[in-house]
């Protein structure tokens, strides 16, 4: 008896690369610098409803290993908070490579990660100078007050917002205290990938 004769498919002609995510999700991952509450995502979003943000924006990038919350076993708990992941890093550095050419919305591109001009090879992370400058100075573990120190700065929000949360969500600095990120004993240190992006620095 004949042996019905199997098909096989044929190989994709392109192989897949950026996966494909809507517009409110790739305003999510610019958006998303660090570890965000809802509201603050929201604010940095221009949105007012929860529930539309949950489903537009949430919901998907969570699905696509995109975003990942800070407390995965109490996904109600008023202190959950959102963060890129890896995954969700490498899309955003894509995105910023590729330019895009889409419109971003002015309350979005407000609060995406400052970009520069590319001056390095792909292979090393765009950041800013202020990223750039925190590398550099950030010998061992170090306390804000250290830093403020190293860099010349007084503002300790300038400092927050404009060189740690930035170097931050690009896995460049990790806090020593990750699960206590207030502790009056928190210090900052380069991971591995900003040892290596240093160590390009002063190569360059």
């Amino acid at each position: 008896m004949a042996t019905p004769r199997q098909l096989s498919l044929p190989p994709p002609k392109h192989p897949p690369s950026t996966p494909q995510v809507t517009r409110q999700v790739r305003n999510l991952i610019r958006c998303l610098d660090g570890e965000r509450t809802r509201a603050e995502i929201l604010r940095r979003l221009g949105l007012r409803n929860r529930k539309h943000l949950a489903q537009e924006y949430l919901q998907p990038a969570l699905a696509g290993g995109l975003v990942e919350m800070t407390l995965p076993d109490r996904p109600r708990s008023s202190k959950q908070r959102y963060r890129l992941t890896d995954k969700g890093r490498d899309l955003r550095m894509e995105q910023s490579f590729q330019g895009g050419g889409e419109h971003i919305p002015g309350h979005v591109a407000r609060h995406a990660a400052p970009q520069v001009p590319p001056k390095y090879p792909p292979s090393t992370p765009q950041v800013t100078p202020q990223v750039r400058n925190l590398i550099r100075c950030l010998d061992g573990e170090r306390t804000r007050a250290e830093i403020l120190r190293r860099l010349g700065l007084r503002d300790r929000k300038h400092l927050g917002q404009q060189y740690l949360q930035p170097a931050l969500a690009e896995g460049l600095v990790e806090m020593t205290l990750p699960d206590r990120p207030r502790s009056s004993k928190q210090k900052y240190r380069l991971t591995g990938k900003g040892r290596e992006l240093r160590d390009r620095f002063s190569r360059i």
